[in-house]
């Protein structure tokens, strides 16, 4: 075991050791071990123009998470591992594993402090589609970490201030074509005010960001600048809405070679728009939602950022107690923010339609089913690609301590 994971294994080890003491003490503890099984049917895995592969995929997924709360005090701690198993290719077989752990403490009344900290390594080809967009053709393991840190202060009866801190790293276990390695800096600071005195059941937030994506391999580095405005209202009982829009500056740095084989700094500057919203309606037996943003991040797999234009909708219905269905639908606007030496090009357009259905046997026994459609086209080199999943889960879980 190398010093990387053996920290991770310390961490997490004290994390459910600090949580097992204060079961005694805990206004509420949950201890749940659960098991997943998937069954999927994939036409077409690398969601590729040409030479679709097709395979079924098994995945056997055991897990544990941990609740713990208290007066001052919550924390939860998540671990599972995934071991996918194909079909017809073997050589893509692959154990992936996901650990996350996060709490928050009221140090004073004022005054509340959190943080929180994610392993994981993943090889799915799609692992970054549903947030991105974007597929990695590629089943290499990517090995990313992430730390981060906060604090809420209460400044008055209507006003608070929060400031936030994280870092992630992204690393490829295998150097590819298709693969970059990158980390992250973050820093937020953020301040709210209760609108009521002037819009009822209103809420306002100033927001400045800075974010710092340094690619080591591909000798780039950009950095973001951006600040917003926006307010969150509810309309009703059932119905909120949240809007938030500014601007966002990116310094790109790219390093090349010039005609005479020495390396040479580029300086690229852009300034746009950034912003998100959402409208939300949470009833009875209905649930719903529809969002949209507009966003610089990082282009995963590749060097760089883009940006990330993004429509997403979705709706849970209960018909019985026992059975329920889903709806999710969504749309991507990907293109590149730089260009240069080792920096790929990108104007990408996705889109994915997502029905789903869902029998609860008890609440911890469970059996889900989904059907996804999914369509990528890329202007860049004139293809486009399409790909139809199936698959069928079945859940089993059980609660200690409760």
């Amino acid at each position: 075991m190398n010093q990387r994971n053996r920290i991770w294994v310390i961490l997490f080890i004290s994390l459910a050791a600090i949580l097992h003491v204060r079961v005694a003490v805990a206004d509420e503890f949950r201890l749940m071990p659960n098991l997943r099984l998937t069954e999927e049917y994939n036409d077409n895995i690398f969601l590729s123009a040409t030479g679709r592969i097709q395979d079924f995929t098994t995945t056997t997924s055991p897990g544990l998470e941990l609740y713990d709360s208290t007066e001052r005090f919550h924390g939860n701690l998540s671990s599972r591992a995934a071991w996918l198993v194909y079909a017809n290719n073997p050589g893509f077989d692959h154990i992936d594993q996901f650990h996350s752990g996060n709490g928050s403490y009221q140090l004073t009344p004022s005054l509340a402090l959190n943080a929180g900290a994610a392993y994981s390594v993943d090889s799915r080809p799609d692992r970054a589609l549903p947030t991105t967009g974007l597929v990695v053709e590629s089943t290499v393991p990517r090995r990313t970490e992430s730390f981060t840190g906060g604090a809420d202060y209460t400044l008055t009866e209507k006003s608070g201030l929060s400031f936030s801190y994280g870092y992630a790293q992204s690393v490829y276990l295998s150097s590819q074509p298709q693969t970059s390695n990158y980390t992250t800096n973050s820093a937020q600071i953020s301040l709210s005010h209760d609108l009521e005195s002037m819009l009822k059941n209103t809420k306002g937030q100033v927001t400045f960001s800075y974010i710092n994506y340094d690619y080591q391999n591909r000798h780039l580095s950009v950095d973001s600048y951006s600040g917003t405005v926006g307010a969150t209202k509810t309309l009703s009982e059932k119905l909120s809405v949240s809007i938030n829009a500014g601007a966002v500056q990116t310094i790109s740095n790219v390093e090349s070679l010039n005609i005479f084989g020495f390396p040479e700094k580029e300086k690229l500057t852009s300034l746009g728009f950034t912003g998100m919203g959402s409208l939300a309606y949470r009833g009875e037996k209905t649930d719903a939602s529809i969002s949209a943003s507009q966003q610089v991040l990082p282009s995963p797999g590749s060097a760089g950022t883009t940006n990330r234009t993004s429509l997403a909708f979705s709706a849970d219905h209960r018909f019985t107690y026992e059975l329920s269905g889903t709806f999710f639908c969504q749309y991507f606007l990907n293109k590149s923010t730089q260009t240069g030496v080792g920096v790929q090009q990108i104007d990408q357009v996705s889109f994915s339609i997502s029905p789903g259905l869902r029998y609860e046997f008890t609440r911890d026994f469970f059996l889900e089913g989904t059907y996804t459609y999914t369509r990528i086209d890329d202007n860049v080199n004139n293809t486009s690609a399409s790909r139809n999943l199936f698959m069928l889960r079945l859940t089993m879980q059980t609660r200690l301590f409760e």
